[in-house]
């Protein structure tokens, strides 16, 4: 036979041996137990016992699986047993160390009732065997071993002491394995236990499966603030809800967005993501399922998004000037469906504060005629400068498009405004005709004296106007307004001065004696130069009749009666015609 030493000396390949061997002893069997050499491809394992650790050693047989049965036992015998491994080219390991053992009465294996699983962790739920057993040691607990694969090899992972275990009431035992990765699947197998350690056989393998990560996310892009999420539900009962995490950043950040409750009938998922989305950013979406104990899977693979930009900018935007009164703009309506309308906003100054002119709905619309402020109307001459903005349906704008217009200016203030002064009864007036070509008429305003209280008291449709029947020896003040075919009126005209041509002063220093049976009459000669002759007339109790013209200052009338008074006044008249009032009265005595 060979010993431990010596066949790792003289038989192995030096790969090394197999590891964690254990002997576990059983009711009229012995199982063997180990693990494969780290990072070697095995065949199988050869499997030696004897009757003494130092050998001699008899192979008992050859498996591929990391346990080992050995039924050909006697009670009370101990056995002492070692195993090595081999490759497809039939090359040896080295021995494990060398394991002894006895059989001795065990436990019946306990019963796995279902596994549960859930979020990282799987529910083992079993139940102690209900045969008789002959094993008259008291059960001492349970150890758990887990595997990959249904055949194994299976690994304990967990011991359980029946003085650890809570009642639950229901003769049922509870486990959870917690900490396990996602969507992992296991086979799991129990061997009960006795006061000496003497461990049953294995129960039936058990199949469970932690729940798996949401798989992949059904994405909507380009869409305006608005991301919608779909996936597939997992088929789970203990899933109750799923939870949206969102991010601007693709390694971290995520922050839980909404918790979907799991409905029942529910095999697809739909989510519209609408709070806190920005124009043209790209975004991050994993989901996690929840289970019934608040433990979340781990978070899918991330979904990238990039929501839509702001609209675009509207094009040719223009403002036409020289209306009156108003400014109509103008632009292409947009193409794109998604523009719900248009912003106007207005400025006095190109860089100044924009106001809100008008919100217009519907994308079709391409114009609008500004022509007020509240019950305003706009200025004449005026500069107005405008933005126009396209906004979708969460009123998010485009960028500002510009535009600007003047109004109409009113006709620019008359000049040269003159007037011929000292003209009888009328002052012509002559200015300079207005540069506007649209100017059609002119209105004449006059106060009298140093009055401001002017009046409308003609109009022109030239640049000339006489103002007649006027008061004699009168001052008048003048000024004229130009206005326009489109009714618009220019300032005030410079104000100016003008008086009529006055009468003649009266005669002074009428004389008169009765000489030659004639009444001789003389007065101070007018010293305007422009006399044409003096009327002569006999006052009245009625009035003044007259009684003859004369171009000197003198007259002798013969028709004054003997023996009676009579009583003269003269005016002066001169070239245009004025008279002047009637000087003072005197009386002549023909006595």
């Amino acid at each position: 036979g060979d010993s431990p030493s010596a066949s790792g000396a003289a038989g192995g390949s030096g790969a090394g041996a197999p590891v964690n061997f254990q002997s576990i002893p059983g009711n009229k069997k012995i199982t063997l137990r180990w693990q494969s050499i780290p990072g070697s491809a095995t065949a199988g394992y050869e499997v030696y016992r004897g009757l003494n650790p130092n050998g001699p050693f008899a192979m008992l047989g050859q498996t591929d699986k990391t346990e080992y049965h050995d039924q050909n036992v006697d009670n009370n015998v101990q056995y002492y047993y070692k195993v090595r491994a081999y490759d497809k080219l039939s090359r040896l390991s080295d021995y494990t160390p060398v394991a002894s053992c006895r059989t001795d009465l065990a436990p019946n294996p306990p019963i796995i009732l279902k596994t549960e699983g859930r979020s990282k962790s799987i529910l083992i739920v079993w139940a102690p065997n209900p045969s008789k057993c002959a094993d008259p040691s008291p059960l001492a607990g349970y150890k758990i071993y887990r595997a990959g694969e249904e055949d194994g090899p299976y690994q304990e992972v967990n011991k359980l002491r029946i003085s650890d275990l809570t009642d639950s009431g229901d003769g049922k035992i509870y486990y959870r394995a917690t900490g396990l990765p996602d969507g992992q699947t296991y086979f799991y197998r129990l061997a009960a236990f006795n006061e000496k350690g003497i461990e049953s056989e294995f129960s039936h393998a058990v199949k469970g499966a932690t729940l798996p990560v949401v798989g992949s996310i059904n994405i909507s892009n380009n869409l305006i603030r608005e991301v919608k999420l779909s996936w597939a539900a997992i088929p789970s009962p203990f899933i109750v809800a799923y939870n949206i995490y969102r991010s601007v950043k693709s390694d971290g950040d995520f922050a839980k967005i909404k918790r979907i409750i799991v409905s029942d009938a529910g095999t697809r998922y739909e989510y519209s993501d609408v709070e806190g989305l920005g124009d043209k950013i790209k975004y991050y979406y994993t989901i996690t399922a929840e289970d019934d104990l608040k433990t979340e899977t781990s978070p899918s693979a991330a979904a990238v998004v990039v929501t839509r930009d702001i609209p675009p900018q509207p094009e040719k935007f223009a403002a036409r000037s020289n209306l009156v009164k108003k400014v109509e703009l103008t632009w292409q309506a947009a193409a794109q469906a998604e523009v719900e309308g248009y912003y106007i906003f207005w400025s006095k100054e190109k860089s100044g504060q924009y106001q809100l002119l008008k919100k217009i709905s519907g994308r079709e619309n391409n114009r609008h005629l500004d022509e007020s402020r509240g019950f305003e109307q706009l200025e004449d001459g005026k500069t107005y400068y405008y933005m126009l903005t396209a906004y979708n349906k969460v009123d998010a704008q485009s960028k500002q498009a510009q535009a600007s217009a003047t109004t109409k200016p009113r006709p620019q203030k008359p000049g040269g405004l003159k007037g011929t002064a000292l003209r009888v009864k009328e002052v012509p007036l002559t200015w300079q005709a207005n540069p506007e070509k649209d100017v059609s008429l002119y209105f004449i305003y006059r106060a009298a004296g140093d009055s401001d209280s002017f009046a409308n008291v003609g109009q022109a449709s030239a640049s000339l106007y006489t103002d007649a029947n006027l008061k004699d020896g009168s001052t008048y003040r003048y000024r004229i307004q130009a206005k326009d075919n489109d009714g618009l009126l220019s300032d005030f005209s410079d104000v100016i001065t003008v008086a009529t041509k006055p009468r003649p002063r009266p005669p002074e220093n009428l004389q008169g004696r009765y000489e030659s049976e004639k009444a001789q009459l003389s007065w101070t000669p007018n010293k305007e130069a422009d006399i044409s002759h003096y009327i002569v007339y006999e006052k009245k109790f009625m009035g003044a009749e007259k009684i003859a013209e004369t171009k000197t200052a003198y007259y002798s009338d013969s028709a004054i009666v003997q023996g009676k008074n009579k009583n003269y006044v003269v005016s002066a008249v001169d070239k245009s015609g004025l008279e002047s009032n009637v000087s003072a009265e005197l009386a002549v005595s023909a006595k």
